[in-house]
């Protein structure tokens, strides 16, 4: 593992991408972020149900806040990440769909970069590297976001899937860039982990 004093935006910036999918919106607050500091974006697609945990199945998030959020509370999420694609027209598209479900939407090596900020439960982790990797082209870079402490099971789950082999940005972001055969190691030891 290398670390480099940098803001993801700017790690980003350099690599002039052009499709990217955020996992994981909120509010949209890093959509906005990467829309208005990296203009070689042409599309942004802004992925996350906006639905209550418990109506997922999540209620084992090791985040107790995000538990206590009823859906009108997810539904202002939602609407605020709209006003901010809006605030970006023909560059950002909202996606209200979990995470698996958005994905069966692309094609393998559709997407520049994928930054992963959603459930942060060890399982939804893997599930996620293990569901949006394919849809990066080779070359392209994979970064999750809270590779902190305060966040051991996305800790765990990067490090038993990329080991060293990435790099720690600025605000708890990692960045993996991803050839094919490193895309193809990944998932073969995604799948040992999981048992199959």
């Amino acid at each position: 593992m290398k670390t480099i004093k940098i803001d993801m935006t700017d790690y980003l910036e350099i690599c002039n991408p052009v499709i990217i999918a955020e996992i994981g919106v909120m509010a949209g607050k890093v959509s906005h972020y990467l829309l208005s500091r990296i203009p070689s974006i042409e599309k942004l697609y802004m992925i996350d149900p906006w639905i209550e945990y418990d109506k997922m199945g999540q209620s084992e998030s090791k985040d107790k806040r995000l538990l206590s959020y009823d859906q009108e509370y997810w539904d202002d999420m939602y609407s605020r990440s709209v006003k901010v694609a809006a605030r970006h027209p023909g560059r950002a598209e909202v996606i209200r769909k979990t995470s698996f479900d958005a994905a069966k939407g692309f094609e393998d090596s559709t997407f520049d970069v994928v930054v992963i900020d959603a459930d942060h439960t060890y399982l939804s982790v893997l599930i996620d590297i293990m569901t949006w990797l394919p849809k990066l082209k080779d070359g392209g870079i994979f970064v999750s976001h809270d590779y902190s402490s305060g966040w051991r099971d996305v800790v765990r789950a990067i490090d038993d899937v990329f080991g060293g082999d990435f790099t720690r940005l600025n605000h708890s972001y990692i960045a993996v860039e991803l050839d094919k055969e490193l895309k193809v190691r990944y998932m073969k030891r995604i799948n040992e982990l999981m048992g199959k």
